[in-house]
């Protein structure tokens, strides 16, 4: 969107905060935004810290996708900001689904009063989209009080499943997304239908979408233990290690 409005985009490296720091002051302006999810979609790892750091140090803007943060991270679930214990401030933007966790439809945008209005007037796809059904905002509003209610059984069954696949796979699970690295795209697909035979549905995320093939499995609390084991097994004899 940036991009199409002509403003300068820049990436810096893969959750690498002396990149960012380096393209932050080759390319000096007014206002820098810095725009990171809370957990990647696709590596499952968590932002790092010291990017957040780096932001409030350069007075920077920060958007934060909480779309696969909110609802597994932090004692209470609350997301990125809560598990680094960090204190939201108005150049702080936290966006995310109520999907997901939230088992919804819809999307939400927490910032400032100020962004919050210059979105509300001059934010097209918000101005000229239908709005969530009374029924979703409903939804997601009662499952959001329920986690908040029953964080600490969450909290024990997400450790709990980030303890299987951390065993089981030999590596540190910080979330619930949890990527298996597979030969090629053909073994990925076969490995997929072949999980779907034993009724499990796992993405079978393939090239051009990533540079490697995986496995994207997603350890959700609603699966028992023993069905994710089974999956972690069968997909650990076909991977790549």
């Amino acid at each position: 969107a940036a991009e199409l409005l002509g403003e300068k985009v820049v990436k810096f490296k893969h959750n690498d905060v002396e990149d960012l720091r380096q393209k932050l002051e080759a390319y000096p302006a007014k206002r820098q935004i810095i725009a990171v999810e809370g957990v990647y979609s696709m590596g499952g790892d968590l932002c790092a810290k010291e990017i957040f750091d780096l932001a409030e140090e350069k007075n920077a803007l920060m958007i934060v996708d909480e779309a696969h943060s909110a609802g597994v991270l932090g004692e209470k679930l609350l997301g990125i900001f809560e598990y680094y214990n960090i204190t939201i401030n108005e150049r702080h933007i936290k966006m995310g689904t109520l999907g997901k966790a939230y088992g919804s439809y819809g999307a939400y945008i927490l910032a400032s009063s100020h962004i919050i209005s210059f979105l509300v007037n001059r934010g097209k796809p918000i101005i000229y989209s239908t709005a969530p059904s009374v029924f979703d905002t409903a939804l997601a509003l009662v499952n959001m009080k329920h986690i908040q209610k029953h964080a600490k059984k969450y909290r024990k069954k997400i450790d709990k499943r980030q303890g299987i696949a951390e065993q089981m796979l030999g590596k540190k699970c910080s979330s619930l997304i949890v990527p298996i690295r597979m030969s090629d795209n053909l073994s990925t697909q076969q490995m997929q239908q072949e999980l779907i035979e034993y009724g499990y549905l796992v993405g079978a995320i393939r090239q051009p979408t990533v540079t490697k093939p995986m496995m994207r499995v997603i350890l959700n609390a609603g699966v028992s233990k023993s069905k994710i084991i089974h999956t972690l097994a069968m997909i650990r004899e076909n991977s790549v290690q």
